[in-house]
C-alpha cells in the first residue's frame, strides 16, 4: 500500500481531474458562444493580453520563485522566524514593484493603438479588457507568496478547489452578460479580476490557518533576503525570458507580421492544447510538496522514485488527449467551430498540443531546477533556445512566407531537441544519476502517443461520428482503451489496486459529505 503522502497526492490528481473536466466542459459551451459573437480578431487580444502579463512577469518571476522556495523549506523545517522575514520583504518588493507599475500600465493601455493592430470600432473594449487583466497581475504579483502555504502542508487540492470555485464565478458573470447585457470582449476581463480576488483571498486564509505564527511585519523585512532573491533569482528571469522567446511571442509576431486574423486564428488554435498543457502542469504540482519536502531532508533517493513516479503519470495523462485530438480533431473542430477553418486549427493544434505532450512528462525535472537551485546552466541554455527560437521564426515569416505553421512548427522542433539533448541527462545528473536514467520513459512515452493515436484513429474511422454523441462515444472508448494499455504498461498490479482503492475511499467520503 502508498503512503499517506502518496494518497495525499492520488486525491489530489483526483480532484484536479474533476476541474479539469468541470473547465473542459465550461470552456466547450462558452468557448464558441464568445468567438462567434466576438469573432477571431478580437477574440485574438484576450490571449495577447495575458502574454504581456507574462513580459511584465519577468521583473518579479526570478526572485518571487527562489523567495517562495526558501519559504516552503522552513516551513518544512518550522523555521518560522525566517519564513515571516522572507514572507514579509517579498510583500515588500511585490508591492513596490507594483507601484511602480501602475502608471506604465495606464500609459499602455491608452496609447495601445501605437504598438498593436487593434480594429478601431472594438478599441475602448480591448483597452477595458487589458486594464482588467493588468490589474490581476498587480493583485496576483503582491499575493502570491500566500500559496506557499498550501504547497508547504501538502494540501494542493485545496488550491485546485479555490481555482476551480473561482472558475465558476467567472464563467457565471461571462454568461450572465452573454444572456442579459450582450457581449463584450472586456467582460472576460472583469471575470478575472473576480476570480484572481477570490483566489488569492483564499491563499491568505490558508496561510493564516495553517501557520497562524508566521507574521507579516515592517520589522522582519530584511535587505539581505531580498538580495539573496536577486542573486539566486536572476536565473529563473533568464529562463522566463527564454520561454517568452519560445511561445510567448507567438501572437504578437502573428500581429505584427501577419495580421489581427492570423492572430485570432492562433488563438482559437491555442485553446484545446492550452487547456490540456495546463491540466497536466498542474497535476506535476501536487508532487512538488514531496520533492521539497524530499530536497529539505537530503532524501535524493526517494527524490529519483517520486521523479520517474510522476513522470509515468505525466505521460499517461498528456498522451491520451494528444492521441484523442489526433484522432478525433478534424470532426471535432467541424462541429465545435463549424464557421472557421476548420483544417487551419486543427493542424496548428496538434503542433502546439504534440510540444507540450512530448515535453509535459519532463515537468518535474523543470520544477527540480528550482527546488535543488540548479538554475544557471539550466537557465542559459534556455536563453539559447529562446533566442534561436526567435531567429529562426522572425527567418521563416520574413523571408519564406511560413505563416502560422513557422510560429508553431519552429517551436516545437527545438523543444524536442533541447528536452533529448539537455533537460533529461541534465536532470539525471542532479538526482546523481546516469544520464540516460529518464531515456527510458521518454521513449515509452513516444510509443505511447503512437499506439494510443493508431486506436482513436482506427475508431474514428469505424464511428465517422456526425453529432456530438457519436464524437462523446468515440472519445469515451477511445480514451478507456487506451487508459487501460497505458495503464497497463505504465504503472505495477499492486500501484493500479492500491489507487482504485484510493479513488474509491475518496468517493465515498465525497457521497457522505
Amino acid at each position: 500500500m502508498f503512503s499517506s503522502n502518496t494518497k495525499q497526492k492520488y486525491i489530489g490528481i483526483l480532484i484536479q481531474s474533476i476541474s479539469f473536466f468541470l473547465n473542459a466542459l465550461i470552456s466547450f459551451v462558452i468557448s464558441p458562444l464568445i468567438i462567434t459573437k466576438l469573432g477571431e480578431e478580437v477574440y485574438g487580444f484576450v490571449g495577447l493580453a495575458t502574454n504581456f502579463v507574462s513580459y511584465i512577469q519577468v521583473f518579479v518571476v526570478g526572485v518571487n520563485t527562489m523567495i517562495n522556495r526558501l519559504i516552503i523549506i522552513y516551513l518544512h523545517k518550522e523555521g518560522f522566524k525566517e519564513v515571516s522575514q522572507y514572507l514579509s520583504t517579498v510583500i515588500f518588493y511585490n508591492i513596490l514593484l507594483s507601484i511602480i507599475f501602475i502608471p506604465i500600465i495606464i500609459w499602455g493601455v491608452l496609447n495601445i493603438t501605437s504598438f498593436l493592430n487593434i480594429p478601431i470600432n472594438s478599441l475602448t473594449d480591448i483597452q477595458i479588457l487589458w486594464g482588467f487583466l493588468l490589474l490581476c497581475f498587480i493583485i496576483d504579483t503582491i499575493m502570491q507568496p500566500f500559496s506557499t502555504a498550501v504547497i508547504a502542508k501538502n494540501k494542493f487540492e485545496l488550491n485546485t478547489i479555490c481555482e476551480m470555485v473561482g472558475n465558476i464565478l467567472k464563467v457565471s458573470i461571462i454568461m450572465f452578460s452573454l444572456y442579459y447585457i450582450g457581449v463584450n470582449v472586456w467582460i472576460i476581463g472583469f471575470g478575472s479580476f473576480i476570480y484572481s480576488i477570490y483566489y488569492n483571498w483564499s491563499m491568505k486564509h490558508y496561510m493564516k490557518k495553517f501557520y497562524p505564527y508566521v507574521k507579516i511585519a515592517l520589522a522582519n523585512i530584511k535587505l539581505k533576503v531580498l538580495k539573496e532573491g536577486f542573486l539566486s533569482g536572476i536565473w529563473i528571469t533568464t529562463t522566463k525570458i527564454s520561454q517568452i522567446f519560445t511561445s510567448g511571442l507567438d501572437l504578437l509576431l502573428a500581429n505584427l507580421f501577419l495580421n489581427d486574423l492570423s492572430m485570432g486564428i492562433l488563438a482559437v488554435a491555442k485553446i484545446i492544447p492550452s487547456f490540456i498543457s495546463n491540466f497536466f502542469i498542474s497535476i506535476s504540482f501536487l508532487f512538488n510538496p514531496e520533492i521539497y519536502e524530499m530536497y529539505a531532508k537530503s532524501m535524493f533517493e526517494e527524490m529519483a522514485i517520486t521523479l520517474k513516479e510522476s513522470m509515468r503519470f505525466l505521460i499517461m495523462i498528456s498522451t491520451i488527449p494528444c492521441a484523442l485530438l489526433i484522432g478525433f480533431g478534424s470532426n471535432f473542430y467541424n462541429m465545435w467551430l463549424p464557421d472557421q477553418n476548420s483544417n487551419l486549427l486543427y493542424i496548428l493544434s496538434i503542433l502546439i498540443l504534440f510540444n507540450s505532450c512530448f515535453t509535459g512528462p519532463l515537468q518535474p525535472i523543470y520544477q527540480l531546477y528550482t527546488v535543488a537551485g540548479k538554475v544557471k546552466l539550466n537557465s542559459i541554455i534556455m536563453l539559447i533556445y529562446g533566442v534561436l527560437s526567435l531567429f529562426l521564426t522572425y527567418i521563416f515569416l520574413k523571408y519564406f512566407n511560413g505563416g502560422l505553421y513557422a510560429i508553431s512548427g519552429v517551436s516545437l522542433v527545438l523543444s524536442l531537441l533541447f528536452s533529448l539533448l539537455f533537460h533529461a541527462p541534465f536532470g539525471a545528473k542532479i538526482i546523481k544519476k546516469e544520464w540516460w536514467y529518464f531515456y527510458g520513459l521518454l521513449f515509452k512515452s513516444f510509443m505511447l502517443l503512437i499506439l494510443s493515436s493508431i486506436i482513436c484513429s482506427i475508431i474514428n474511422i469505424l464511428i465517422n461520428p456526425h453529432t456530438y454523441l457519436q464524437l462523446f462515444t468515440g472519445f469515451t472508448i477511445s480514451g478507456f482503451l487506451c487508459l487501460v494499455i497505458e495503464m497497463l504498461l505504465l504503472f505495477r498490479k499492486e500501484e493500479m489496486v492500491s489507487i482504485a482503492i484510493i479513488i474509491k475511499n475518496k468517493m465515498k467520503g465525497l457521497r457522505k459529505s
